[in-house]
Parts: structure tokens; C-alpha cells; sequence
């Protein structure tokens, strides 16, 4: 209750310092894909004695305590900040014998310390160089004594202390030579308490004993060409050795003294690929649990490398999302998305549900690359951005070719990473042409009719022209990206006015002549009249309802709702508005409707 009435407050007085006498609120109904799992921007993991997977959530600051089988069960932390049951970029995750965990809380450079129901015990650490100061470190692990070694990161060094987190020693400083470090980043140890630190950009993992004396090196590891920035390294119960080789997305094994076993893995979002692999962690029976940084997921494999479960969002399958970008409504209601890394389109009815897609990698005939924008006409058919092959393809409702125009090029009908895209109501179409810092207008077959705009920052002027949306009198609306404004045009290239706004990324005009603009710097939507006056605005940074990670593209459908593309937690996100009666003195307050499926 403190939460929402003081998120009213902020509204009632004004944001940008703006009174509004009357508000529009929007409420998060409905995310697809709809998980009941952990919503994942997945930093350290650690296993508890019960097979449960205690993660670290960069983006939400949290820890998260997922079930062996992908089930969120429990999330301790309260936002990003800096009080006792907060972190700020949390990312190495231990469990003593206890049952205490221990949270790297890496922008904090400091260490906290939970009981097993995620309540305070302790934390300690400041900011600097000394014994028990930290400077961004990142891993921990506990010894069978209890006690913690710590890697100290941007100190390039390891902190051991006691379990009542009294300091012990400390080795290493910045360097290539034995026991010296470059960026160290996790940290294990074997069944003898030996320590393991993956010594990120000397790319090789190193060996010490638990008091700082250095026993080996090991650089060698699928045949024979190493490892490249490793970012982790896990020890199961039989002293197997398994490390994140990071830069080239795959994990490798070596038995305990150091000679390769096994890889897996490749660049990609299929099951068993992966995109930038960051933390791992191993059972004790050889089961390995892998953070798949820029996937936005966690797999989970056997000790040969065969994959057992994966949890998260992004994928390529049907409904799932691969960092997506524009999003379209036509007159039926149904959706269109997108779906730029997995370079195709899909279509879902206004509930979400799956139709079809279309679409593969490729410059072929309905093939794409990258595709960052779609729109739709009064017949129903779809144009597509092909940003990466500089070209407008146009399909008919079935996602069947019609035809395409563009290529790369300065000149007329020609394009540099166009980015949006956007249908008058008489058929014509505009396309931003980014690079080019130029908006072309088209008929519906591509015949080039006009064009406007330059690089530069005046009236007119364009830096990163990105998203297009047209009002019902036919005015043009550009979000000017790196100019940070929205400007506003008559149909043919007139300029008509401006209005400032952080990063917009996606804009659409609803039936009422509203404005609704994704700010990705500040991760939320704000709504404007047609004149640029704020009305209303949501949203912050993080992984849960009605919270963004970088939005891209925005639309409205003919009953008032919103639909965001979260594009880096690879998601939909649509809000509704209903109003009820009410005041707060003599001012009307709009509440919400709160729906979810």
C-alpha cells in the first residue's frame, strides 16, 4: 500500500516539475511469454542440499531461490540501493555448512551475509585497497573450515577471511606472472580446499593453495588452444573441473589435474548454445548449472554435457523472443512483432496467443536480417524494415511476398540501416532512414514520392532518426533519437514542432491523439498530448511486471491499450486503462484495472 500511494503522490505533484489536473494510468495486464519461473538477468548461482539454485539477478538486484525443476520459490532483496536488504549488481553467491548465504554485492563493494530465510545477518566491506576493502569484486566461495576467499576484481587480488569475516591474507596484484592477476572473476575450490580463480584477460584459470601459495596454471583446453576471458570455474565432488569459456561460448571440462575432457557449446540461442556464458555452478553429483548472460536464461546440463532443463524467456521458439524491436496492431486486433535476432516476424491475436511467423536469416525472398520494424496497412498487409539488407519487404496477411524495394545507398529509394517504418491512411509509406538521417516517403509499392532531412540538430534535422507514427490528420512523428526529441511534421516534410525527451526509442499516436514514447535510457513510457505536454509516465528498470529492460517499439490498439516491446528481457507487454470514480481533493483520479493470463 506505502508502494502505490506513493506512486499516486509522484503523479499528483508532477513529474518534470509538469501539474497535471488529471492523469491516465496505465497497469500492467499481460507479458508474453508468460513464465512462472525467475525472471532472469542471471548473475552467480549456487546449490543448496536440497537441489535448489540460489541466483544472483543482476537486473533486478535480487537473489532469487529457484526449485530443480525451474520454479521460482523464493526472491529476497528490495530494489537496488545500498541499505541492509538491498545490492546494486550482485553477482558471486555462496552457501556455508550452515545454511548462511553470502551475496557479492559488487557495486557496493561490500559483502552480504542472509540467514536461509533471506533475512539480514551481516555485511561487510568498504570501497578501497586495504584488508577487507573491496573494489568491484565478483566471486566467492567457502572452504570446508568455513572459510571465505573472495575475488577481489578491479584489485586484481583474492581475500580470504574467517567465517565470523575476520580478514586472513590476501594474494596477488595486476600482472601475468604465477599468482599475479588481470581482471580475476570466479573462484572455486576442490575437495582438498585447494582455490581455483579464473583469471579472466590472462585467459587461464590458476591454482593455489588455501593460503595463497601458488600450485599451477592451466591454459590448456580444447585441443589445445586455451581458454578465451573465462569468466568462472565449478568443482563438483569428485574435483572436475568445469570453466565458462566465455568468449567463445562454450563450457570446457578437465578432470582434477588439469587435462581436458570434454566441450561443449556454440554461439546461438538454441538449447544447448549459448550467448556469452558468464557464472557456473556444480552439484555435487555432477549436474552443472550455467548463467547464460545475454539469453537471459539458465541451463542446466549432466557432467557430459547433455542438457537437462533451461529456464527463461528468450528462445526462438513459438511466442518466444529474441531481443525484439517494432511492434504493429491491425485492425482485427492481432499483433506483430518483430522478432529481430531471430530475424522473422510473428503474429499473435490481441491475447497473446500464437498465429504464425515467417521468416529465416538469410537475403533472400521473405528472408531476413535483422529486422527492426513492421507495420500494417487497412488491407492487412505487412511491411517489414529489412534494416540489415537495407530494403522494405511487403507480405499479404498470410505472411506470403509481395514485393520489396531499397538497397544500400545515399540516393533516392536507397537506404543506410533504415529502423522504422509507418502507413498513412491513404496507403503511403515512411520510412526513418537512419544513417542517412533522412525520413522517404512511398506509395505502397515502393515508387519513391519525397524525402526530408539531414544530419544536424536543427529543426528538421536529424540524429538517428529511429521510429515513425502518424496521427489520424496525417502529422508525421519522428523520434530523433540521439537529439533527444520527438518532431512533428505535415505529410509532406513540413516541420511543424519539437518537444524534448530522453533516448526516444519507439512512438505511436493513439486514437485520441495521444503520444506514447519508450525512453531507454530511463527504462520506461511516457505519454504526451499532441502538443508535447507530459501527461503520464511508467515504468522503471528490472525484470518484473509492468518494468523494462531497454524498450523499443510501441503501439495502441482502437480500445486504448498499450503494447511495449521489452526487447532485452525478450518480452511483450501490454497495459490497459480503466477509469473509476474518484478524488484526491477536487482531482479526478483514473485507477486501474489489474488483469492477468
Amino acid at each position: 500500500m506505502k508502494r502505490k500511494c506513493a506512486f499516486i503522490v509522484m503523479i499528483l505533484v508532477g513529474l518534470w516539475g509538469s501539474y497535471v489536473s488529471a492523469q491516465d494510468i496505465y497497469h500492467h495486464v499481460a507479458t508474453w511469454p508468460h513464465t512462472n519461473g525467475p525472471k532472469l538477468r542471471p548473475g552467480g548461482m549456487a546449490v543448496d542440499a536440497q537441489g535448489n539454485v540460489y541466483l544472483t539477478n543482476i537486473l533486478q538486484c535480487s537473489v532469487q531461490i529457484v526449485s530443480s525443476s525451474g520454479q521460482l520459490v523464493d526472491e529476497w532483496g528490495n530494489g537496488c540501493g545500498a541499505g541492509n536488504d538491498q545490492f546494486n549488481n550482485p553477482h558471486g553467491i555462496a552457501i556455508d555448512g550452515n545454511g548462511t548465504v553470502y551475496v557479492v554485492d559488487t557495486d557496493n563493494d561490500r559483502i552480504h551475509a542472509l540467514d536461509a530465510q533471506g533475512q539480514h545477518v551481516a555485511v561487510w566491506g568498504t570501497s578501497g585497497s586495504g584488508a577487507g576493502q573491496f573494489d568491484h569484486p565478483s566471486g566467492i566461495t567457502i572452504d570446508s573450515l568455513g572459510n571465505m576467499y573472495i575475488s577481489d576484481t578491479d584489485n586484481n587480488r583474492v581475500q580470504k577471511f574467517t567465517s565470523e569475516r575476520q580478514f586472513v591474507t590476501q594474494w596477488g596484484t595486476n600482472g601475468s606472472a604465477n599468482g599475479q592477476f588481470d581482471w580475476p572473476n570466479g573462484i572455486a575450490k576442490d575437495s582438498h580446499d585447494n582455490i581455483y580463480v579464473a583469471d579472466t584477460f590472462n585467459n587461464r584459470i590458476q591454482k593455489f593453495s588455501s593460503d595463497g601459495q601458488f600450485l599451477a596454471s592451466l591454459t590448456e583446453g580444447e585441443n589445445g588452444d586455451g581458454f578465451y576471458w573465462p569468466l568462472d570455474v565449478a568443482i563438483d565432488g569428485s574435483d572436475t573441473i568445469f570453466i565458462t569459456d566465455t568468449s567463445q561460448n562454450r563450457i570446457q571440462k578437465l578432470d582434477a589435474s588439469g587435462t581436458f575432457l570434454l566441450a561443449w557449446g556454440a554461439q546461438g540461442s538454441q538449447e544447448d548454445q549459448f550467448n556469452w556464458p558468464e557464472y557456473i555452478a556444480a552439484e555435487s553429483g555432477g549436474n552443472i548449472y550455467v548463467s547464460n548472460t545475454y539469453e537471459d536464461r539458465v541451463q542446466k546440463f549432466d557432467a557430459n554435457g547433455q542438457l537437462l532443463a533451461m529456464w527463461g524467456t528468450l528462445g526462438d521458439g513459438q511466442g518466444q523472443y529474441y531481443w525484439p524491436d517494432g511492434i504493429a496492431i491491425d485492425k482485427d486486433g492481432n499483433v506483430y512483432v518483430a522478432d529481430t535476432f531471430n530475424h522473422r516476424i510473428q503474429k499473435l491475436s490481441a491475447q497473446g496467443g500464437f498465429l504464425m511467423t515467417w521468416g529465416t536469416k538469410g537475403s533472400g525472398i521473405g528472408q531476413f536480417d535483422m529486422p527492426n520494424d513492421v507495420t500494417v496497412d487497412t488491407m492487412g498487409n505487412v511491411y517489414v524494415v529489412d534494416s540489415g539488407w537495407n530494403r522494405i519487404q511487403k507480405f499479404n496477411t498470410q505472411g506470403q511476398f509481395l514485393t520489396a524495394w531499397g538497397t544500400y545507398g545515399e540516393g533516392e529509394g536507397e537506404f543506410d540501416s533504415p529502423d522504422g517504418i509507418a502507413i498513412d491512411s491513404q496507403g503511403m509509406v515512411y520510412v526513418a532512414d537512419s544513417v542517412n538521417c533522412r525520413i522517404q516517403k512511398f506509395t505502397a509499392d515502393g515508387q519513391f514520392l519525397l524525402q526530408w532531412g539531414s544530419y544536424g540538430s536543427e529543426n528538421g534535422q536529424f540524429d538517428w532518426p529511429d521510429t515513425i507514427a502518424l496521427d489520424k490528420n496525417g502529422k508525421v512523428y519522428v523520434a530523433d533519437i540521439q537529439n533527444d526529441r520527438i518532431q512533428v511534421f505535415d505529410a509532406q516534410g513540413q516541420f511543424l514542432m519539437a518537444w524534448a525527451t530522453p533516448l526516444p526509442q519507439g512512438i505511436d499516436v493513439d486514437d485520441n491523439g495521444n503520444v506514447f514514447v519508450t525512453d531507454s535510457q530511463n527504462q520506461m513510457v511516457r505519454q504526451f498530448d499532441s502538443n508535447g505536454t507530459l501527461l503520464t509516465q511508467w515504468g522503471m528498470r528490472g525484470a518484473d511486471d509492468g518494468q523494462f529492460n531497454n524498450p523499443q517499439g510501441v503501439a495502441t490498439d482502437h480500445a486504448g491499450n498499450v503494447y511495449i516491446v521489452d526487447s532485452h528481457n525478450s518480452r511483450i507487454q501490454k497495459f490497459s486503462l480503466a477509469d473509476v470514480t474518484g478524488a484526491i481533493g477536487s482531482l479526478p483520479v483514473s485507477l486501474l484495472r489489474i488483469l492477468s493470463w
